[in-house]
């Protein structure tokens, strides 16, 4: 693709909502990302976060619906492709199990796992939308399905003998200096 266009959802505009959602600036937050919804229609999630921050719920999905039925007549999101719609699945599905309408979260939450199979969030949304509707072997059954986390492996020092066995050494020392001090009182 060509440059010079709309930046796609990612990093920065992640963390300006976690910024605006932790400092509790939810007003500012809902101006902010109206101001780029029309360049940036993914935006349209942190929108409704910011609605459902104040407790504007029928709103925030009315936002998300308007959204998603858009990203659907384009093709994806408007400029964010898949993961735009994912964002905006994500933040609907989490405002209507919220509502506890899980009659209308469970489908949009199979799609979404769909969508993004690789990516845990997802799994649980699903999980939580089965347990809403009190299916839990469902939900257990999305939670095994769910991708786990990548462990990293410790560095090879962590693993040497020599390099554990220090703080035990550093520790028999204090204790025998600690004894060396009491004999000598």
């Amino acid at each position: 693709g060509g440059g010079g266009g709309a930046v796609e959802s990612g990093f920065v505009d992640e963390l300006l909502a976690r910024y605006f959602s932790q400092s509790l600036r939810h007003e500012q937050a809902l101006r902010f990302f109206e101001g780029l919804q029309p360049s940036a229609p993914w935006c349209a999630a942190h929108v409704a976060a910011a609605q459902r921050g104040l407790g504007l719920l029928p709103e925030a999905i009315g936002t998300l619906s308007v959204a998603l039925q858009a990203a659907a007549a384009t093709g994806g999101g408007g400029g964010g492709g898949a993961s735009s719609r994912v964002a905006l699945l994500c933040e609907q599905v989490e405002l209507l199990l919220e509502c506890q309408m899980g009659e209308h979260a469970l489908p949009l939450a199979r799609q979404l796992a769909a969508l993004a199979p690789t990516r845990l969030k997802p799994w649980i949304l699903l999980a939580r939308a089965f347990a809403l509707a009190a299916n839990h072997v469902h939900a257990l059954r999305a939670l095994n399905s769910a991708p786990l986390p990548h462990v990293r492996e410790p560095p090879a020092a962590a693993l040497d003998e020599r390099a554990m066995a220090r703080p035990l050494d550093a520790a028999r020392d204090a204790e025998a200096a600690a004894a060396a001090a009491s004999d000598a009182a």
